[in-house]
């Protein structure tokens, strides 16, 4: 949610300030926001850490629900209902098999007429957006063919139960249509030489 017109000036936090107090540790620096919030994301040896640099103190960004609504308010207006909850675990469409989306974060609801939902991390001001193509998108790949599902996720020996027993029933109708062929093909040569 990044806005094209944060001036420098909006940087209270001099970066020089950023770079002493991690002491040589910072392998690169990027100036970035959330709407107006001015941020540094730095990466370190061990680390990514997103820094307010709205004001002159150095703190990590936590971005609070009045944050995120006033960022929300400016892309869709005052007039459309949201909806906002903190998840602190992974819901069916914010999900990941190996654990690496960050919570908690942020989840707003739009009720407009293609449902979008935000995700945004309040510690990073990183976000991801949702609405029905998207869900459409997601059952016809990642939920259908993945099994990226909340429920097998959740419980991993019943992932790979379902996977298996697909994967096998696959390979018995694609070998059972191998076996078919063949004798197909093994009768009419037998047809045509008699």
């Amino acid at each position: 949610m990044s806005h094209r017109n944060v001036s420098s000036l909006n940087y209270k936090l001099d970066y020089r300030t950023v770079v002493k107090a991690y002491s040589g540790k910072i392998k690169s620096v990027e100036w970035d926001n959330f709407r107006n919030i001015p941020l540094y994301n730095i990466v370190t040896e061990t680390d990514k850490v997103t820094i307010d640099a709205s004001a002159d103190t150095l703190r990590v960004l936590q971005l609070t629900e009045q944050d995120v609504l006033s960022a929300i308010h400016e892309i869709h207006g005052n007039h459309i209902p949201k909806n906002i909850s903190l998840l602190t675990e992974y819901d069916a469409y914010y999900i990941s098999k190996a654990g690496h989306l960050p919570l908690p974060v942020y989840r707003v609801n739009i009720d407009n007429e293609d449902k979008d939902t935000y995700y945004i991390n309040p510690a990073t001001g990183k976000y991801r957006h949702v609405n029905n193509h998207d869900r459409w998108g997601f059952w016809m790949y990642q939920g259908l063919h993945s099994l990226k599902i909340k429920f097998l996720l959740d419980y991993p020996w019943v992932w790979t139960l379902v996977m298996w027993t697909l994967l096998t029933g696959g390979a018995v109708v694609s070998l059972s249509g191998v076996v078919l062929g063949y004798r197909y093909v093994a009768h009419k040569c037998r047809k045509l030489k008699s």
